[in-house]
């Protein structure tokens, strides 16, 4: 577990700014944590430096097709930054385990729809997200009739300390990440000498961050009617007895 403090102590060491073991000013600290959690806020726009991917999921109400996501809302859950869009990323799962893929809808595609109210099905075809502040929203294309559980795939905003002793449990790399790149974005505050990051400084802040982009990199899997290819879409197998598809 790491702290606000050891992660801002940590980065006014590397600067110079202070000597190991020294304590660190209130107003420094103070500084300190405001950049600190700027600095957190922007990461969480980026897709390769966001860790927190989250499933969530509600139980649909017949008749109800606009949920509130977010502290206090239908779904009181984080609220996401956006939900994932691609084969298996949304679903409806029926009372005895049956899930029915949901499309995730843009704008655009959403604004072609006709008539929503007019719409009702026993499964929704369609989910448009609207990040709404404080409280997104979740629309769905045709009303549902039926209770059962809608589940979707988030990303998430990176969490943020709310005071210097505020404790984080980070995944491998990111205390590292945060440390090189919290120094480089508090060296004019506390460097009034016109100076900049050294070399050095600037390429672990930059080798760190790339190394837990990599690590956050998923694999694409690409999907396509069979009918456009002319190859043969599997084989059988004769040990299982069944198609293997590729």
């Amino acid at each position: 577990m790491t702290t606000a403090l050891d992660l801002i102590t940590d980065a006014l060491v590397s600067m110079g700014s202070y000597s190991p073991g020294e304590t660190i000013g209130a107003a420094d600290s103070a500084t300190g944590l405001s950049v600190l959690n700027d600095m957190i806020d922007s990461w969480s726009n980026e897709s390769l430096i966001t860790y927190a991917r989250k499933e969530q999921s509600v139980t649909l109400v017949p008749g109800k097709n606009v949920y509130t996501v977010g502290t206090g809302g239908d779904i009181n859950d984080t609220r996401p930054l956006r939900i994932l869009d691609g084969p298996g990323t949304c679903y409806v799962t029926d009372s005895v385990g049956n899930r029915y893929p949901v499309a995730v809808l843009n704008q655009d595609q959403w604004n072609l729809i006709g008539n929503v109210a007019l719409s009702a099905s026993n499964i929704p075809l369609g989910l448009f997200y609207d990040p709404q502040f404080p409280l997104g929203q979740i629309k769905l294309y045709p009303i549902p009739n039926i209770g059962w559980t809608l589940t979707f795939d988030s990303w998430l905003q990176l969490s943020e300390f709310p005071a210097l002793t505020t404790a984080l449990s980070l995944p491998p790399g990111y205390v590292r990440a945060i440390k090189r790149n919290l120094a480089i974005e508090l060296w004019p505050y506390f460097k009034d000498d016109k100076s900049t990051p050294g070399a050095a400084m600037v390429r672990a802040a930059a080798q760190s961050l790339a190394a837990i982009k990599r690590t956050n990199t998923k694999e694409v899997v690409a999907f396509f009617d069979s009918s456009l290819s002319s190859r043969p879409s599997g084989a059988y197998n004769i040990y299982t007895d069944n198609q293997t598809f590729r």
